[in-house]
């Protein structure tokens, strides 16, 4: 069969309202397990609206200066370089005017401390709306014991968060649909 493109799940719809947050200068956060559809929606959202910037992290990115690489990258600029001070500035210089900006940092449990600190600047600098979606470790990391000193300032800003690591009981039944699977025997195995 075909596979299908994005399809809307429960999970996916709870995801589109925390971006919609997020747009409006708010950061927030979802961690969930995989395959329960972050990156899907996430590019979804990005083409479907205005201004929005969705960028994946991998460990290569970890530290300021590439991960500031790689957002500009996605915001249309490509082979980036300078200081970490300096492709921060050209960052909020590129959303500075521009009507509700929203990055989405996915596959974000890849970002350091440092990395995390500066995306949290850009949004008290230019009120430039932060994703972080990513899976359970995200959040541990900066909710958990010790850390959470670490991330005060971030964690304090965070306005909304998802934390799921099964899919729903409706997601399911909405990839059954996508894969266009009606056997009672094959649903009730996914489920």
């Amino acid at each position: 069969p075909e596979t299908p493109g994005y399809f809307e799940t429960q999970t996916s719809k709870q995801l589109s309202h925390v971006l919609a947050m997020a747009q409006r200068g708010r950061i927030v956060v979802a961690a969930l397990g995989p395959g329960l559809g972050k990156t899907m929606t996430a590019k979804q959202y990005a083409a479907c609206y205005p201004n929005v910037f969705h960028c994946t992290m991998t460990p290569s990115t970890v530290g300021v200066n590439n991960m500031q690489i790689e957002v500009l990258e996605a915001m249309g600029e490509r082979d980036a370089a300078g200081t970490p001070q300096k492709l921060s500035r050209r960052i909020r210089d590129r959303v500075r005017n521009l009507r509700h900006p929203l990055l989405i940092l996915d596959e974000a449990q890849h970002l350091s401390e440092k990395a995390l600190e500066e995306v949290r600047s850009w949004n008290d600098a230019e009120g430039l709306g932060i994703a972080l979606f990513g899976n359970e470790t995200v959040l541990q990391r900066l909710e958990g014991g010790n850390r959470r000193a670490a991330f005060a300032q971030l964690f304090s800003r965070v306005s909304l968060r998802v934390v799921r690591s099964q899919p729903l009981k409706a997601d399911i039944d909405a990839l059954a649909e996508a894969w266009k699977i009606h056997d009672d025997l094959v649903t009730g195995y996914l489920h």
